[in-house]
Order: C-alpha cells, then structure tokens, then sequence
C-alpha cells in the first residue's frame, strides 16, 4: 500500500501521474490519496472535478490511467495542525472533537482498511 499527499492545484497533476507510474511500475498496490483540503480557490475545484473524473486525464493531455481499487481520503485546511505540532501532540491529542481531529482519525482508519489492518 502507498500513501501519497496530493496537492489539490492542477499543476500538480503532472508530478502526480508521474508518482502514479511509478507506483504501478513497481507492482499493483493500493493506493491511498491524501487531498490537503478543500478551499475556495478555483484551482482546487478543477483540480477535484479532474481528479474525480479521472481516466479521461487534463484538458488537453493524454488520458490518465483510471483509478482502481485507490481510495482518496480528505484533510481539512486547519490551523489546528500547526497549534498542535507547537504543543507537540497529535491533532488527536490537541482537540479530540475538532474537525482536523475526526478527519485524521477517519484517515488513520482508511489506511488500516486498506492495508488490511482491523478497525481500531
């Protein structure tokens, strides 16, 4: 299984379907694609309508291999991050019932999940 932090901008796309190859090149895993948040700024948007629609790759570009057997998990844009790494804990530890929180504890499942690991 493979872990991999996807800008959501559209010219992150490139270096993603080159981290894609490369994964595929090297065996069949399970991927799981972690979207920094989703935000207002439109670049976000097309990125997510592109990335949701993939198989027919970027306006203008070669079409992307489609996405089987990945699953895509979201984090929110949070300040929650950085207070909790300047108090040294988790965003699980910092605010337990804040949004950050429940998206990386719902994160932190889907990767046990896709790794074949039981839910916690």
């Amino acid at each position: 299984m493979v872990v991999i932090p996807t800008r959501t901008t559209s010219r992150d796309i490139e270096p993603l379907m080159r981290m894609r190859k490369a994964v595929f090149k090297n065996g069949r895993a399970k991927i799981v694609y972690v979207m920094n948040g989703w935000n207002r700024f439109k670049a976000s948007r097309d990125f997510m309508e592109w990335f949701e629609g993939l198989g027919g790759g970027p306006k203008g570009g070669p079409p992307a291999p489609p996405l089987l057997d990945q699953t895509v998990a979201t984090l929110p844009q949070s300040e929650a991050f950085v207070q909790a790494g300047a108090a040294g804990k988790s965003v699980a530890e910092f605010d337990r019932r804040g949004k950050a929180a429940k998206a990386t504890l719902a994160l932190v499942g889907t990767v046990r999940e896709a790794a074949g690991f039981p839910k916690e």
